[in-house]
């Protein structure tokens, strides 16, 4: 587990989606060698009540689904967090060409790039564009700060469904021992 965790501070940004994987992999692993282990205890002792096998698959099979949806939630957050930094890079983008726009005479042309291509237009007409477009991108940015919140709080309350099931499944195991 120790090197697991040297091992994560390496990766960067570009990997997320492999640590969340990873995430995924390592409690499945826990959960299979905590099972595995308590396999050879019962075969060592007595046979274990059915009752406990089924409650202990239960919790196993709960922790597995809240495990997928907290890795579900984990890129769902990336995925706003990086619209946010999109919409809040290409407004400043914006902001600057705009600065740039209100130096010039208001008579000119300039070109637009559109795709491969680029057009001449009125430079009142491309002001105008973008003032729109700066409008829509501070609209949008709010929008996406309220549903970033909301993710991640979510996501809060996964972990700690799992942290929860956890210490139950572990509480369980003590009191069967005694």
């Amino acid at each position: 587990r120790a090197e697991y965790m040297g091992r994560r501070a390496a990766y960067t940004h570009h990997s997320v989606v492999f640590l969340c994987s990873l995430d995924i992999c390592f409690v499945r692993l826990y959960l299979t060698a905590m099972s595995l282990q308590k396999k050879k205890k019962e075969k060592k002792g007595a046979a274990a009540p059915v009752d406990d096998v089924a409650l202990d698959k239960t919790v196993i099979d709960q922790i597995e689904d809240i495990a997928v949806r907290y890795q579900t939630l984990q890129n769902d957050l990336r995925r706003v967090q990086d619209r946010i930094q999109f919409s809040e890079t290409t407004s400043r983008k914006i902001t600057l060409t705009l600065a740039e726009l209100d130096t010039m005479e208001s008579g000119i042309h300039l070109y637009r790039g559109y795709g491969r291509m680029f057009l001449l237009e009125p430079r009142d007409a491309i002001k105008a564009d973008m003032e729109k477009e700066i409008a829509g991108l501070k609209q949008e940015v709010p929008r996406l700060r309220a549903q970033e919140a909301a993710i991640a709080i979510e996501s809060k309350q996964a972990a700690q469904d799992i942290a929860e099931l956890q210490r139950t499944r572990i509480k369980a195991a003590e009191s069967k021992k005694k």
